[in-house]
């Protein structure tokens, strides 16, 4: 009984085709597309606090305003130099930051799920081999306990209504 249940805890712990269902979920979380999208958005939020931590940059305008009656031309240059003023940059920062753990959360949780959601089919396909393989030995036993009751009957041995009731 415990050799048996070795082959059984060795046979659960891989998958379909030989496969580890440790190695079918790490491929999942490699290769899902929607996992894929959350962790670009992660990315990109994490560039969002580095910029949210720089100051703003400045601003320089050039204006020409023609005359068309005269030579009267106008050139305006103005430079505008943003200041952070009442904690802005601290709640820049703040929010950017905020928005980058909503987004790891969201990479765990549908990491968290995907997991959860593989290793249940790799159950299922586990449950349906077994199935598959309890019936195949149910059927062969079938075969040889007909077997053996057609050479009862044959040898006389038992009646051929027990043969007809056997196929039944």
């Amino acid at each position: 009984p415990l050799v048996a249940w070795r082959t059984v805890a060795a046979q659960a712990a891989r998958g379909p085709g030989g496969v580890t269902v440790d190695a079918l979920v790490a491929r999942a979380l490699a290769d899902n597309p929607e996992l894929q999208a959350v962790r670009a958005a992660a990315d990109a939020a994490q560039g969002r606090v580095r910029q949210a931590a720089l100051r703003p940059n400045p601003m320089l305008d050039l204006g020409v305003q023609d005359n068309v009656t005269g030579t009267d031309t106008n050139l305006t240059v103005s430079v505008t130099l943003p200041l952070d003023l009442g904690g802005r940059q601290a709640g820049r920062v703040g929010v950017a930051e905020g928005t980058l753990e909503m987004h790891r959360a969201q990479i765990l949780e549908r990491a968290r799920r995907l997991g959860a959601e593989v290793r249940m089919k790799a159950g299922e396909v586990l449950a349906a081999r077994r199935n598959l393989q309890c019936t195949e030995e149910l059927l062969q036993v079938n075969r040889d306990a007909l077997d053996l009751l057609r050479a009862r009957v044959a040898r006389g041995a038992a009646p051929p209504l027990e043969e007809n009731l056997l196929r039944v």
